[in-house]
């Protein structure tokens, strides 16, 4: 274009371009941030985006048998209300079938894994349907197996329970067991044989 051809007309021209490129460019940055907001609802909420493929079964995975360290498929159901109980409650049934409670070494990494779900999610699934945190729901179950054994085997000694049951800190264990029935391990043993 030549410089006579500069008028107020194709200065307009141009500020109407302008004004069309800055307009695609904030919508094109909407569009970036609602598809951030979208992949970030979905990861705290602990579900796979569409088309992920580290969830999306191949038929090889189909093919495989079920890993031993990871749930069975749970069905997707009418709500995530159902779905998040039914996970909740197949991990329950696998932690106490497979007496993983008893075992302390195991960290949350193994537990969030085998419930199949993010982080947040699974803190989530544990409030909500644990009533507490993994910590709690572990310790809960292991109270209730050092409360059979000391109904069960009088002669194993009181610090071998608490030892038996993943809880080798004596003094942790007898906090923790009269938090949860009111008397130290040792009453609950005499009350236990008592009653027989």
């Amino acid at each position: 274009m030549a410089l006579r051809d500069w008028g107020p007309r194709n200065i307009n021209m141009d500020r109407t371009n302008l004004m069309w490129v800055v307009v695609l460019m904030l919508m094109a940055g909407w569009c970036l941030y609602a598809t951030y907001r979208y992949y970030r609802i979905l990861h705290q909420k602990g579900v796979a985006p569409p088309g992920d493929p580290e969830t999306t079964e191949t038929s090889a995975g189909a093919d495989e048998a079920a890993d031993k360290d990871t749930m069975p498929h749970v069905p997707a159901l009418a709500s995530n209300e159902a779905r998040d109980r039914a996970l909740f409650a197949r991990f329950e049934q696998e932690v106490k079938n497979r007496l993983l409670y008893l075992d302390y070494q195991l960290g949350r990494d193994y537990y969030k894994n085998l419930l199949g779900v993010s982080k947040n999610h699974f803190a989530y699934l544990m409030r909500h349907y644990g009533k507490t945190n993994l910590n709690g729901y572990l310790n809960n179950l292991r109270l209730e197996e050092a409360a059979r054994l000391l109904r069960e085997c009088p002669e194993l000694p009181i610090s071998d329970v608490g030892i038996q049951c993943a809880l080798p800190s004596t003094s942790t264990f007898f906090r923790l067991f009269k938090e949860k029935y009111g008397v130290s391990p040792a009453e609950y043993r005499k009350q236990a044989h008592r009653a027989r």
